[in-house]
């Protein structure tokens, strides 16, 4: 039985951009996993109460962004850049989500508390370019805090 793969191009970002905006903007942030090595799961809690899983794949072969209902198992000791995520994302309100036009790079901007107790906007930018493909964590000046694999 074949798995049929649709291509995910910068039309396809746009629509599950538009899609995840309805449905996660104001949204805060539960839990974070690292089922795979090139992919994230958000777990957020949405306005009405329930809960929404946002997967983040950055695997060359098939990158994507969907939410998913799927549970998978996850390591007994999370990875690294799971953690960085965790540290900085944990409690924080998902203020937009954007894609850069006609690009396959969707970013998550989100309401952090840092350490001092202010009030920052961190952005998590998902690269969905084929070999390329990366996740990244931004500091509020742009900077790049974290990314999952480096290159």
């Amino acid at each position: 039985m074949s798995k049929f793969i649709m291509a995910f191009d910068a039309g396809m970002v746009a629509a599950v951009a538009a899609e995840l905006r309805t449905k996660l903007i104001g949204g805060r942030v539960d839990k974070i996993s690292q089922p795979e090595k090139d992919e994230i799961t958000l777990a957020v809690r949405v306005a009405d109460g329930s809960y929404a899983k946002v997967c983040i794949s950055a695997g060359n072969n098939n990158p994507h962004i969907n939410i998913t209902s799927k549970q998978k198992e996850n390591p007994m000791t999370a990875p690294m850049f799971c953690m960085l995520l965790r540290k900085h994302l944990l409690g924080a309100r998902l203020i937009a989500m954007e894609q850069i036009p006609m690009e396959r790079c969707a970013m998550f901007t989100f309401d952090c508390i840092d350490e001092m107790g202010d009030h920052v906007n961190k952005t998590l930018v998902a690269e969905l370019m084929g070999r390329t493909c990366n996740l990244y964590l931004l500091s509020p000046e742009g900077r790049i805090l974290d990314c999952l694999r480096r290159i």
